[in-house]
């Protein structure tokens, strides 16, 4: 049975008052929910090194983090329910049958199996008091004729002394960092850190990295190392 989620507990004295959420952490398709071969295990289907970099970051600054359990091709827990993009029925010109001509009752069949639970989840995580939200996810060098040259994008629907504080720390480092690149915060990309963070009362914002960076294990702790300093940044 595939979960809704996966929580990586807090561990060590919670100085640090921070949630990690990685909406596209899963590539899992439940049974019942097929995916079309050309789709499967590609970009489309989750993000891929962000689920590791979540773990990674969740362990060395000991705060909880919430993955998402199931592919973003079945819903996609970083957008509204009423958002045309929660369930595709089609990408890069290939039919998803699956989520095609649902009813009501099916489309909310997958409201209540995998969006809410996930939800809830984070909302938990956050009702014990938080001063930052981070979600986690990356991006592909390229897409289409967008080559995508940059190391990190840090994403935000109004630019807070958080966002400011990730986007200089990161570029203090030597990374190439742009504000809401490749997709931007201000048309509704970082659903799920905005909803929460808006909900609680916290600070919040997306992280995106360059999935070719983190392909392997040295790859996933230099990012993780990067990132976790943007993160305490926030906490000087």
């Amino acid at each position: 049975m595939t979960n809704p989620f996966e929580v990586v507990p807090s561990r060590g004295p919670g100085d640090v008052q921070v949630v990690f959420t990685c909406e596209h952490a899963s590539r899992q398709v439940p049974e019942g929910y097929q995916v079309p071969v050309a789709l499967r295990g590609t970009h489309r289907t989750w993000d891929p090194g962000a689920a590791a970099l979540t773990r990674a970051l969740s362990r060395q600054l000991g705060a909880p983090a919430v993955l998402a359990g199931v592919s973003r091709l079945v819903v996609d827990v970083n957008r509204d329910v009423s958002d045309p993009e929660l369930i595709l029925e089609k990408v890069d010109g290939v039919a998803i049958p699956a989520n095609m001509n649902l009813t009501s009752v099916e489309r909310q069949d997958r409201l209540e199996r995998w969006h809410k639970p996930y939800h809830d989840e984070v909302d938990r995580l956050c009702s014990g008091g938080l001063s930052l939200l981070v979600s986690i996810h990356t991006f592909t060098p390229r897409l289409g004729d967008d080559e995508r040259g940059f190391h990190y994008g840090v994403l935000h629907d109004g630019e807070t002394d958080a966002v400011i504080r990730a986007h200089e720390t990161l570029r203090g480092i030597g990374r190439e960092v742009r504000l809401n690149e490749p997709y931007s915060g201000l048309d509704g990309k970082i659903y799920s850190a905005s909803r929460h963070g808006r909900a609680h009362g916290t600070d919040y914002l997306e992280f995106e990295v360059r999935n070719d960076l983190v392909q392997d294990i040295s790859g996933v702790a230099k990012v993780a190392s990067h990132l976790a300093r943007a993160v305490l940044a926030n906490f000087d």
